[in-house]
């Protein structure tokens, strides 16, 4: 969540404006974990939530966009035109100080670092981030947070305590009148936020930023298309069966390209939930047919989970290390024929990249 400060500010259409522009134009370095939706009261009482109102953002020639809510606009290859969403830049030329936390190496220097360049430009700021390391966040969130400097923008880990604690005393704008309803259609980009991640991001029914709108699924199975094709098939089925078929015969090919090859490196994490996707397990905690609250463990569709695990065990598609033991990365390595991760771990970080380099025939 990327919230703005002080407490005191009274926001402008400038200013807010800014915000919006700032806060989705850096969203990789401003992504939180999800929010509850109302942080224990201190400093702000519970009001009821004024949603502001969503507008479909419009589809860019090339762009698919999908009907089932919550997943993100793809596109198959670049964007070769790019439409202006609104009439003039944002800002008025002044500095836009932001706290943000680093999940990776930090970027080049400004003079060396074109994307920097342009971000000033077309927003009309001078873009000035102080950037803190993930491991360090806490501690520098709390320092920056006691000093009473408190930048224009900043990122809150809303699910810490030291975010929370911050939020209920106040240090951070209300946007709630700005942003409710049709006033939030000031600023088009902003009214393209969906409603559920108003809703999610929202402390006791108050706004006090513009929330990092992730998919509702973010992460997902990226196979290896070429050992597919070794073993014969030319889709993974359509069936929990088939799909088993298909990485047993990629497990029996034993070496490809000249590497040694498995089909999944363990079962466990984004695997273990990938197999519940399969058979519909559900949440973690869930209603029963009775009433009763019971764990996903307790379900009959987990018990189908795990006597398919025990199929591709025995298949041999996992690898012998698989359970408890440190491979490593042996996707990126080229030994791997399927592994899950997200968005930003695909093609940001760069895994698929990795995995070309090690292996160009992948």
């Amino acid at each position: 969540m990327t919230t703005v400060s002080p407490r005191q500010f009274r926001p402008s259409r400038r200013a807010v404006f800014g915000l919006g522009g700032t806060a989705l134009a850096v969203t990789g370095l401003a992504a939180c974990g999800g929010g509850s939706g109302g942080a224990a009261s201190g400093g702000f009482e519970e009001q009821d939530l004024a949603l502001p109102t969503y507008v479909e953002p419009p589809v860019p020639e090339g762009g698919i966009a999908s009907e089932v809510e919550g997943m993100p606009m793809i596109f198959t290859a670049p964007v070769q035109e790019y439409f202006t969403s609104v009439e003039e830049a944002p800002g008025s030329g002044e500095e836009i100080t932001t706290f943000q936390v680093l999940w990776g190496a930090p970027p080049r220097p400004r003079e060396k670092n074109d994307y920097w360049q342009q971000l000033d430009e077309r927003l009309n700021v001078t873009f000035t981030p102080t950037l803190t390391a993930a491991d360090g966040y806490n501690d520098k969130f709390s320092t920056t947070i006691a000093s009473g400097t408190v930048p224009d923008l900043s990122f809150v880990q809303d699910t810490d305590a030291i975010g929370q604690r911050a939020l209920a005393d106040g240090a951070f704008a209300d946007l709630s009148e700005v942003l409710s309803g049709d006033n939030i259609l000031q600023w088009p980009n902003l009214a393209n936020v969906s409603t559920n991640a108003w809703q999610v991001s929202a402390k006791n029914g108050h706004i006090y930023g513009v929330p990092n709108e992730n998919p509702f699924l973010t992460n997902f199975p990226l196979v290896r298309a070429d050992l597919m094709r070794l073993a014969g098939h030319d889709s993974m089925g359509s069936t929990a069966e088939e799909w088993l078929q298909v990485m047993t015969d990629i497990a029996a090919l034993g070496t490809a390209h000249g590497k040694q090859i498995w089909g999944m490196a363990t079962i466990g994490g984004n695997e273990q939930a990938m197999f519940e996707w399969m058979f519909r397990a559900g949440t973690t905690w869930q209603i029963d047919d009775s009433g009763k609250v019971t764990n996903v463990l307790m379900t009959d569709a987990f018990e189908q989970v795990m006597e398919f695990e025990k199929k591709l065990w025995d298949a041999g598609v996992i690898h012998p290390d698989g359970i408890g033991g440190d491979l490593g990365d042996l996707f990126t390595t080229g030994q791997i024929a399927l592994t899950i991760d997200s968005f930003n771990g695909f093609f940001g970080n760069p895994i698929i990249g990795q995995v070309v380099d090690s292996t160009p025939e992948a």
